[in-house]
């Protein structure tokens, strides 16, 4: 379940977007240790150009899990916190293609030290549109 929101400038040169979000991953297998996971969070980010070929986009997130079971190796309920960034840029170097490269930063807190992580993770991505 989730709400979301998008503004477009009047120049149609930048936006900005938000949204709330809640659920449920249901173990149907049994086989996860902490069982059902209940989650709630919220995004939020935008997109501005820079030049007429340049734009940069950004986001950043927060993911709240609960776990219905106590795992059996540790003896207590899970409970993790999500944060996440991303940055980066869309250049059309050419008519219908694009590069974009993109930086993401993920950190996990979790009460149960080895779910806690770290990451990073850069990508660039080469698109062509075809139409």
């Amino acid at each position: 379940l989730g709400a979301n929101g998008l503004h477009v400038r009047p120049d149609g040169m930048s936006s900005a977007y938000g949204s709330l979000f809640l659920g449920q991953e249901r173990d149907v297998t049994g086989l996860r240790p902490d069982g059902d996971k209940h989650f709630a969070g919220l995004r939020a980010g935008g997109q501005a150009a820079l030049l007429d070929d340049l734009e940069f986009f950004g986001s950043l997130g927060w993911n709240r899990g609960t776990y219905s079971r106590i795992n059996a190796l540790f003896l207590t309920n899970r409970r993790d916190v999500l944060y996440d960034a991303t940055a980066g840029f869309n250049w059309h170097w050419k008519k219908n293609w694009s590069v974009r490269p993109q930086l993401t930063w993920t950190h996990n807190q979790s009460n149960i030290a080895i779910y806690g992580y770290d990451r990073i993770n850069a990508s660039l991505s080469l698109r062509r549109d075809f139409n």
